[in-house]
Parts: structure tokens; C-alpha cells; sequence
């Protein structure tokens, strides 16, 4: 319910329905956006430079041609002034942290094991 809330009411997640681990290239075009509004919570557990460089074609993350469903990633909408709820809050950061994680040069974020 919670996921769903996300995305339908909040905006805050893509469409939540699905196992896809995969970006269409079109949505990975978007990726350095996503992090400029999801970074700030985890900038001093970030690896430098993570979400600065976009995904090219050839990133295993990327399909050329959309799948019907791609990987639930964060939005381009702040959840700053959201006022999640706590089971919203922690799937949210779940969301945040897998993307953060997948797009950081190590593959994870500073301070915690791979």
C-alpha cells in the first residue's frame, strides 16, 4: 500500500508493479536529475561523483528499447516537504539507496560493505 501511495498520490516513485531492474535509455537520460533531487540525505555517504555522468548505451542497466515496465527509481519530486508516513518514509529510502547504490563508481555507497 505504501509503494502505492508513492507513486500514485505522492509522485515521489515510478510506477511500483513490477521486478524490472532495467532503465529504458530514455528514463536513464533523466538519472543525473533524479539524484540532484534525492542526493542531500546521503551526500556524505556518497561516493564522489555518483549520478554525475549519465549512463551511456552500452551500461548494462540500459535497454534501448522500453520495457513495459522499468526498475522503480525515485522522481524528480522532492519528498522534502512530503510528510511520509514511517512505512512510507523507509521504502522511500529503500527506493533512494538502491539507485544511489547501482550508480555509485564502487557500487556502493561509502562507509558500507559491498
Amino acid at each position: 500500500m505504501s509503494r502505492k501511495l508513492l507513486y500514485e498520490k505522492r509522485k515521489l516513485i515510478s510506477y511500483p508493479r513490477t521486478d524490472s531492474r532495467h532503465l529504458s535509455q530514455d528514463v536513464a537520460a533523466t538519472l543525473q536529475q533524479v539524484v540532484k533531487t534525492i542526493a542531500a540525505p546521503y551526500r556524505e555517504r556518497l561516493a564522489p561523483g555518483t549520478g554525475e555522468r549519465p549512463l551511456g548505451a552500452g551500461a548494462s542497466s540500459t535497454t534501448p528499447r522500453s520495457p513495459t515496465t522499468h526498475a522503480i527509481i525515485p522522481t524528480t519530486v522532492s519528498a522534502e516537504k512530503a510528510d511520509l508516513s514511517a512505512d512510507e518514509s523507509r521504502i522511500y529510502d529503500l527506493i533512494c539507496r538502491r539507485l544511489l547504490s547501482g550508480l555509485a563508481r564502487r557500487s556502493h555507497l561509502v562507509g558500507h560493505p559491498p
